[in-house]
């Protein structure tokens, strides 16, 4: 059965390319670690990634894979779940990639325990607003603040 016009997930999914194709073209494809542990969000900021023209180089849904992943690939932005399965271990993960020169935005359902001196970090609070987080990514790569 069909959705009707505009409120499914695939014609969200369809406005994002669209208004991903107003951004222009990117300075710089970005390199993208995930980190999240419930499969169906992984899953959906990967795919996101891949509309907006990005790469998704790894998901880890534990902080050691993350490190783990980030060693290996040298991602340009994390994406970081504050309460992973091992834990409320996303905010040891984001100051350990901000000492790296990893850009990091949190996106989390618990932010409100999140210690984010001087406001540094995007928070995109979940549910995640995939427009607004569409926009920081293609900024980001636009402006290129990890140089």
């Amino acid at each position: 059965m069909a959705s009707p016009k505009g409120s499914g997930f695939f014609d969200r999914r369809a406005e994002l390319g669209r208004r991903a194709l107003r951004f222009g073209p990117m300075k710089r494809q970005l390199k993208v670690l995930v980190c999240e542990d419930n499969p169906i969000i992984a899953m959906s900021l990967i795919d996101l990634l891949g509309e907006i023209g990005h790469v998704c180089i790894g998901s880890a849904d534990r902080s050691d894979k993350a490190r783990e992943i980030a060693n290996a690939q040298k991602p340009d932005l994390a994406l970081i779940d504050l309460n992973l399965a091992d834990g409320w271990t996303g905010p040891d993960l984001v100051e350990h990639f901000q000492t790296r020169g990893i850009a990091c935005a949190v996106t989390s359902g618990q932010t409100e325990s999140f210690k984010n001196e001087g406001n540094t970090i995007p928070i995109f609070e979940k549910p995640i607003d995939e427009r607004r987080l569409a926009e920081f990514i293609q900024e980001l790569s636009e402006n290129g603040i990890w140089e």
